[in-house]
């Protein structure tokens, strides 16, 4: 009998330390999860102010002079200055659109992100891929603000209404000058949207964000 016992010894030893190097492996697998989750929220967090400041500077800009500028066409019994005001109106209302339609994703992703649960290890594991998810789509959503896309329908609409002016109202001066600030206000907006999302994918994504996952097998 003791023969038998001290021949199973090994085994249960053995066995041991292999759960024991498994918990191991889970607890620094967890402890990982939990340091980029970390990460991703400081960034998050850190570039909301910016998002929020640059949304709502052009947002409550570019409709003051939507209404501005519909105002003084329908007050205004110049022809003229109607129609450049008409214009004029026409053109900001384009910049307030997407502003207000379509969601400017790093204003809102750090509360987001907080309202999801991370109390236990698999908590933690869905919300890091929900982390990953956020600072992506923040990153895409600034990225396409600075993309050529932008520049080109921005300049577009811009002449489209200056030719407008041009043309059919015969109003050279005030197309000329309708093109050229819209120009300007795009380009402007363009220049100062936040960009801290894009680096902060670009630096996760390159494992630069700290000490160097330990092999999680997260994909990007």
């Amino acid at each position: 009998m003791f023969p038998r016992r001290a021949a199973a010894l090994p085994l249960v030893v053995a066995l041991t330390l292999v759960g024991g190097d498994a918990r191991a492996d889970a607890r620094a697998e967890d402890a990982d999860v939990a340091r980029r989750i970390a990460w991703i929220e400081a960034r998050l967090a850190r570039g909301t102010g910016a998002a929020d400041r640059w949304w709502t500077g052009w947002y409550v800009g570019f409709t003051a002079l939507t209404v501005g500028q519909g105002a003084v066409a329908v007050a205004t019994t110049d022809p003229g200055l109607r129609a450049d005001m008409a214009v004029g109106a026409v053109g900001a209302s384009l910049g307030v659109a997407p502003l207000g339609l379509f969601p400017f994703e790093p204003r809102f992703a750090a509360s987001d992100l907080a309202a999801e649960a991370g109390g236990t290890a698999g908590e933690r594991r869905r919300k890091l891929a929900v982390a990953e998810r956020l600072l992506a789509e923040s990153a895409d959503a600034e990225a396409f603000g600075r993309s050529w896309a932008v520049h080109l329908l921005g300049g577009g609409v811009s002449l489209g209404l200056g030719l407008v002016l041009a043309i059919a109202y015969d109003r050279l001066a005030s197309g000329i000058l309708n093109f050229v600030g819209g120009v300007a206000l795009t380009e402007l907006s363009i220049f100062t949207q936040p960009t801290d999302a894009i680096d902060a994918w670009r630096e996760y994504r390159s494992g630069t964000f700290g000490p160097r996952a330990s092999g999680l097998g997260f994909r990007f």
